[in-house]
Parts: structure tokens; sequence; C-alpha cells
């Protein structure tokens, strides 16, 4: 006769072994009723009462076991069902963990390419040294920044009220108004946004509202777009200036990053405009899907 395939087999082998609980239960049975049919025949060539009573008490043994046997395979179930239960979990959070290594990687990749056009664009800009260090460090300090909050959420998204938090500049004598609903900012476009964001910031403190005592700077946001589907952010940024701005703002090292990162990395696009009131921007991006946590 023709053997069946490996896998048959494998697969014939592993229904046999589906269910453990009523393998046990059957082997208690049948253990326990040969056991009780070999003392009953026993008893029934020894015992000087009647036969029918040895076969009660064969009888009642049989029941007993029975009842002994579904229990025992209710508990058995039950402790199976936990057990299938728990390596779920563990097959889920190595799941969490492969899908946050491969976001980590992608954002290292990320993170040491921005910074490379980033040393190109300030090399382009700035003859000093003195200048060059300056400009460089506060923008890796600014992603540092947002590295360590990501890093405290376990990669996943971080509130946008938070982003703005620390990328606020602590000693800015402006006011500071944020309105906006509850937003997450996925992973991979926070480093992004909060580069955006300290350019606007740096900006307001040395040119803008945020430079002076009477200045004051209002960021709101909405977003459209239903849940479940690709949703879109819409960012404003308004500075309002105690005294009416008269010079030109020329566009230098921080627009073109700005500019860069809302096309390449936020999938949107940026309006920047400087009003004699102070300034005005509009900032648009498409939001990426959220990976899950680890937490």
């Amino acid at each position: 006769m023709q053997k069946r395939p490996d896998s048959i087999r494998s697969a014939c082998n592993h229904e046999v072994r589906g269910d453990p609980a009523f393998r046990i239960a059957a082997i208690y049975a049948c253990v326990g009723a040969l056991w009780i049919l070999t003392g009953g025949w026993i008893v029934e060539q020894l015992a000087t009462s009647p036969a029918a009573l040895a076969r009660m008490e064969s009888y009642k043994g049989y029941f007993y076991i029975a009842a002994t046997a579904v229990l025992l395979y209710v508990l058995v179930a039950r402790l199976m069902r936990r057990i299938r239960a728990h390596e779920a979990e563990l097959r889920e959070a190595a799941e969490r963990e492969r899908l946050l290594l491969d976001e980590l990687d992608h954002r290292v990749k990320n993170s040491m390419a921005g910074l490379l056009s980033m040393i190109d664009l300030c090399r382009d800009e700035y003859t000093d040294l003195k200048g060059f260090a300056t400009a460089i460090r506060r923008r890796v300090q600014g992603m540092s920044d947002v590295h360590n909050l990501l890093a405290e959420g376990h990669w996943s998204a971080i509130d946008l009220h938070r982003l703005l938090g620390i990328m606020r500049p602590p000693d800015a004598p402006g006011r500071v108004t944020v309105e906006g609903p509850p937003i997450r900012v996925p992973p991979r476009q926070a480093t992004a946004l909060g580069m955006i964001i300290q350019e606007l910031m740096s900006n307001a403190l040395k040119h803008g509202a945020l430079g002076a005592h009477d200045g004051s700077l209002r960021v709101s946001w909405s977003v459209m777009g239903p849940p479940g589907s690709e949703q879109v952010l819409s960012l404003n940024w308004d500075e309002t200036m105690p005294l009416p701005v008269t010079s030109e703002v020329t566009p230098g090292l921080g627009t073109r990053l700005i500019r860069g990162f809302a096309k390449s990395e936020l999938r949107g696009n940026v309006d920047l405009e400087y009003p004699q009131t102070g300034a005005r921007h509009r900032l648009r991006m498409r939001l990426d899907e959220d990976l899950p946590s680890a937490a």
C-alpha cells in the first residue's frame, strides 16, 4: 500500500494531538473501567452475597469514573485554552517587536539621511565655523528631543500638544496659545513635523512674536477625513506683533528645511506668509497609519 505524504501524516498527527484534554480523559476512563471490571469479576468469584449486589457496586464505580473523566476533561481543556491564549499573546508580542525594530531601523536611516542633508545645507549657508556649529547643534538637539519623546511612548504615535510643548523655547517672552482637538502624530512623521515646528519657533523667537513681550503666537489645527481612512492635518500658525513689521523676510536655510520636510516626509505642503502684523503660515500634511505599540 502506498504511504501517505509527510505533510498528510503530519496533519493527521496534529489532529490526534490537537485535543490533549480528550485524550487524558479517555485514557483515565478506560483504565478506570478496566479496573472496575476486573475488580467486579473478582468480587463475584469470592463474594458469598448475591452476584447482583457485586454488579451494582460495579455500576456505581462506572458512574463515578465517567463523572470524574468528564470533570477531568473540563479542567484540562480549560488549562489548554489558557496555554494557547498565552502562546497567542507571545506571538503577537513578537510580531509587535519585529514591527517596532523595523520602524526603528527606518527612523535611524531617515535621521542619518536628514542629518547629512542638513550638514550640506548649513555648509552652503554659513561661512564661519561658529555659526555652522550653532545651526547644526540646535537642529540635532531638536531631533534628539523628538527621539526621546518617541522612546518614552515605546515608538507609538505622540500627542501633538506634547510635541509643541517640547519644541517651545523655555525663555520666550511672547505668549503662546495652542488650540486643537486631540491628535496623535505617527512616529514616521514625528521627527519631520518636530523639525518644522522647531524652525518656526526659532524664527518666531529671533524675528517674530516670541521675541517680544507683547507678541503672541496662536497655533491651531483641525483634522479632515473620516476615522479609519487617510486623514489630513491642517495646522495654522499665526503670530501677532506689537508693532507693524516693515522689513522683508528673506528665505534662508530654515525655509528650505521646512518646505523640504513638508513635501518629502509629510506628503503635504506649507504656505509661509509674512504680513505686517507678524506671520501667518499654513501647513497641510497627510497622516500615515500608526504602528502598534509595544507597551
